[in-house]
């Protein structure tokens, strides 16, 4: 493979003959034939990122934004006049926002002065809106920062113009941007363009370079975000444990495995508790009892050890046959609220909870009495009356069962579970 590529990457390895020949073929039919030969992967790399490199610079004129555009998107997002309401947010980005102006004050002039010869942090607050590393919708802001190298004197040297390329890259794509853009005409580089082009930072997805560039920071934003929302996950799970309030997914609803849709559930719960978010360093406390009102204290005490259920699969709030509240994430918190208090679904509950509970005492001991190793029952069935009476049925037959178990032993290890009427055998 390396052999029949060998004229391909001579010819490529040449800038201006590479313009030519890639105006003359379709770069995307190429590669998804190269790609339908099966050849080695390590000559698809180096063909993707040499045709990266022949045509960044025609795609760049035609499609990038300029950094001077680039900047006025950024300025609309992070603007101290849109942060009023929080002076920290405004005292922050007021500050930042100067040190960037003084950065491209320094491009625009060519002049270095030794006071903005060191090595910056640029710091900002945005709205949570704007912001994919933001995982809580209790966040009204999200603080974003990038460091930025000293120029060393040499505010327009290759190194320093690609460094400061990345640092802003990373700057827009916190922010929600687009991380691409070129310097422009208010900020052009003196000297040989080419030199000047941080090809490692774009995002060309027509080369397979450029595609995992992007993919590897998306994600380690994405990994960073995952690992703020399991905290927050498992802190709210513990805290809502320890105060008697116990929850479980739907094992049979796929959308509810993942970590988002949990801490939704969750965090609606807390809201029609009438709980403030927990405090991650006083862990455990929810609120404070002085906190509550009388209404709040009373529907949360009829609450206590309740086992919530959600599921995306139901309509309307509903008692399992354990006693199990049931809550449909189709729902708000104000809408579960109005449910349990309208249809006095908390009575239901705590009758089922108790009728459950004893019926699963009856089917052991009945299990127990006539030898069997599995005996089950549809969970609706548990509180059903009907149900206990069927068991009792059982004990009165106990003496014929036992034969006919007894007949072959075998039948004793068979897993039995008991329907409703309205359900054959199986």
């Amino acid at each position: 493979a390396m052999r029949s590529m060998g004229p391909v990457r001579r010819l490529l390895s040449q800038q201006s003959c590479a313009a030519n020949y890639i105006q003359k073929f379709n770069k995307k039919k190429f590669i998804n034939n190269f790609r339908r030969q099966k050849r080695s992967s390590a000559v698809f790399m180096v063909l993707a990122r040499c045709l990266s490199s022949a045509t960044s610079q025609k795609q760049k004129g035609s499609e990038t934004p300029t950094l001077k555009e680039a900047l006025k998107k950024f300025y609309m997002r992070v603007h101290p006049d849109l942060y009023d309401s929080d002076e920290k947010a405004r005292k922050l980005n007021t500050q930042s926002l100067g040190e960037l102006t003084n950065i491209t004050d320094t491009l625009a002039t060519e002049r270095a002065s030794s006071s903005d010869n060191v090595p910056t942090t640029l710091a900002f607050y945005i709205k949570a809106k704007f912001s994919p590393q933001s995982s809580s919708i209790e966040e009204d802001l999200v603080k974003i920062s990038t460091s930025v190298s000293s120029h060393n004197g040499k505010p327009q040297s290759p190194r320093y113009m690609q460094s400061l390329h990345r640092s802003l890259s990373n700057l827009f794509v916190q922010s929600g941007l687009e991380p691409d853009f070129i310097w422009g005409d208010d900020f052009l580089p003196t000297g040989d363009e080419e030199d000047f082009i941080p090809r490692g930072y774009e995002y060309d997805e027509d080369t397979l370079y450029g595609y995992l560039e992007r993919m590897s920071r998306l994600a380690r934003l994405r990994a960073e975000r995952s690992k703020i929302l399991m905290q927050k996950l498992q802190l709210l799970m513990i805290a809502l444990h320890a105060k008697g309030f116990k929850t479980l997914f739907d094992p049979s609803d796929n959308s509810l495995q993942d970590d988002l849709r949990q801490y939704e559930c969750l965090n609606e719960l807390r809201r029609m508790l009438g709980l403030p978010p927990p405090d991650p360093e006083s862990g455990m406390e929810l609120w404070t009892e002085e906190s509550d009102s009388n209404e709040d204290s009373e529907f949360r005490g009829s609450l206590n050890e309740k086992l919530f259920i959600f599921t995306s699969l139901q309509k309307d709030c509903r008692v399992d046959g354990h006693g199990r509240i049931v809550l449909p994430t189709r729902m708000a918190a104000e809408d579960w609220k109005d449910a349990l208090e309208r249809e006095n679904l908390r009575a239901e509950s705590k009758i089922k909870a108790d009728l459950s509970k004893a019926s699963i005492q009856k089917q052991k001991s009945v299990a127990e009495q006539l030898g069997l190793d599995h005996l089950f029952a549809d969970p609706e069935l548990h509180s059903d009356e009907a149900y206990i009476t069927f068991l009792e049925s059982l004990e009165n037959e106990c003496d014929k069962i036992k034969d006919f178990i007894k007949a072959d032993p075998s039948r004793s290890s068979i897993p039995i579970r008991i329907h409703p009427k309205t359900r054959k055998p199986r």
